[in-house]
């Protein structure tokens, strides 16, 4: 095609953040550990303050941190260590803090799945210029898209059976049973709260595709009218141009969203300390 000398360019950067998806895995993480902690207060004040407490605090907090790093997006998934759920502290502290610990490690592996997924079906490559100007007929980029929209029921239903599972292993914990029935009761009061926040967090997730999916089907009605050169994709009409960006900014105005709503979760549960 004949390229005007003057060509608008559009950069896909929201491409990077699907090289680390963490928004609606770190919520779920998050809102499980909020009903694990969130009544312990009182069950656990009667309990001696002692060397067992700073340690199961201090274990907690190392596995908060590694969710910090998780949360912000900067390393790859491979670089953060696994949560080790082995308590430090013994007796009913130690029983509290392997059950967090549990609980998180469990989240994080499953971050760590869901972003394998991702890498393997190719999603992080979706706008990369060069895959778009080979893939004939945008085929790949809608089979891309069609994996990717698959896994999305399948890891929301993942994070709505870790919440079902709470109870099971409040009760499989070695405490008196006043704690256990304060614990239990506050799970069951947050129960609902927490299951609309892990929802709305993948319903998030699915609108970021369907975007990607109108931003696709974009290039491909106007495929005459676009060139992918040095690592950008570069637009004949500015009308065309115009209409590629206001998805970048839904995109954007979801992720936000998401890392909102997570952070939220996450920030309930940091400094993580007992009573």
């Amino acid at each position: 095609m004949a390229v005007p000398p003057l060509l608008a360019c559009a950069l896909f950067a929201i491409g990077k953040r699907f090289r680390n998806p963490r928004s609606q895995l770190y919520i779920a993480l998050a809102v499980g550990l909020v009903m694990l902690l969130g009544d312990a207060g009182q069950a656990w004040s009667r309990i001696e303050q002692n060397r067992q407490r700073e340690l199961a605090s201090a274990g907690i907090r190392d596995a908060m941190t590694v969710l910090r790093r998780m949360a912000g997006g900067a390393e790859k998934p491979g670089a953060l260590p696994d949560i080790d759920p082995t308590p430090r502290a013994h007796g009913a502290y130690g029983e509290l803090e392997r059950a967090v610990k549990t609980v998180a490690g469990q989240r994080l592996a499953q971050h760590k799945a869901y972003v394998k997924d991702l890498d393997d079906i190719g999603l992080p490559r979706l706008f990369d210029p060069g895959r778009l100007a080979r893939d004939t007929g945008l085929v790949e980029s809608r089979m891309i898209l069609e994996l990717a929209g698959r896994l999305l029921p399948t890891y929301r239903q993942r994070n709505q059976q870790a919440l079902d599972e709470m109870p099971a292993l409040i009760r499989a914990l070695d405490i008196d049973d006043d704690a256990r029935t304060r614990m239990l009761d506050g799970v069951a009061a947050q129960r609902q709260a927490r299951l609309r926040d892990v929802n709305r967090a993948w319903d998030l997730e699915t609108r970021i595709l369907d975007e990607f999916g109108q931003m696709i089907t974009l290039l491909d009605d106007n495929r005459p009218y676009w060139v992918a050169r040095g690592g950008q994709l570069l637009f004949e009409r500015d009308d065309d141009l115009a209409r590629y960006r206001k998805h970048q900014a839904r995109v954007d105005a979801l992720v936000r969203e998401q890392d909102q709503l997570g952070a939220q979760q996450l920030a309930s549960l940091l400094p993580a300390t007992l009573p």
